[in-house]
């Protein structure tokens, strides 16, 4: 289905037509982990579906690790004197 491109939710909605059946992952094994992780008396914070999804997370947490490392020292000289 094709919509005319009015609004930015028509262009989602292009999107999805597109791109659904295209997906890396297997939708019915997400929703059984998906539910496998609702069942949990702890629930993850973030769950991450896939490897691509994996692997996206991974280069995120590296770069944050990178950025929280350069600036570290000098970040944490900005409290207080008096704090603890």
């Amino acid at each position: 289905m094709v919509h005319h491109r009015f609004t930015p939710a028509h262009d989602t909605l292009d999107w999805a037509g597109t791109a659904n059946h295209t997906q890396l992952g297997d939708p019915v094994k997400g929703a059984a982990l998906i539910y496998e992780v609702t069942r949990q008396d702890k629930l993850p914070g973030h769950l991450a579906l896939g490897r691509d999804t994996i692997e996206r997370r991974q280069v995120t947490i590296r770069r944050l690790q990178d950025d929280l490392a350069a600036w570290q020292d000098k970040s944490a000289a900005t409290a207080c004197d008096d704090a603890a």
